[in-house]
């Protein structure tokens, strides 16, 4: 269990949630073909966001390295989560000039998706931050 691994099991359980936020974003306007929103979300956010890879694995290392109790870390970490997915959208929206009606939509939902993905790793985020703080002992 490394801040890697961690950090490539949230970003994974991430843009899954995040795919799913937009299916359900896109549910109400066109009914049964949202599930090809979900797919295209999906696939477009494994690529899309491959970069922040790099990004949440460095956040879990820093918030395994930050000298506060565990609740706080993990408090700061999924603030920092939700920045950098606000940061990304407001990113891709200024580069492919998305609408404001679209835009507020995707970025409450890419927030929530993140939050949910933290809430969802939160025992073995947990769990590496007490074996590190073990090693620094011995």
């Amino acid at each position: 269990m490394t801040p890697l691994t961690e950090g490539l099991k949230l970003w994974t359980r991430g843009v899954l949630l995040n795919a799913a936020a937009m299916g359900i974003i896109a549910l109400p306007a066109w009914n049964i073909f949202a599930i090809p929103v979900f797919v295209a979300s999906l696939l477009l956010g494994l690529v899309i966001a491959s970069p922040l890879i790099v990004v949440v694995s460095l956040l879990v290392k820093i918030f395994v390295q930050l000298p506060y109790p565990a609740a706080d870390k993990f408090a700061w970490l999924l603030f920092a989560l939700a920045v950098t997915a606000a940061a990304s959208n407001a990113l891709l929206a200024w580069l492919f000039t998305v609408p404001a009606d679209i835009l507020a939509p995707v970025v409450c939902g890419s927030m929530a998706a993140v939050v949910l993905a933290g809430l969802w790793t939160k025992s073995s985020l947990i769990q590496l931050n007490n074996t590190q703080y073990e090693q620094h002992l011995v």
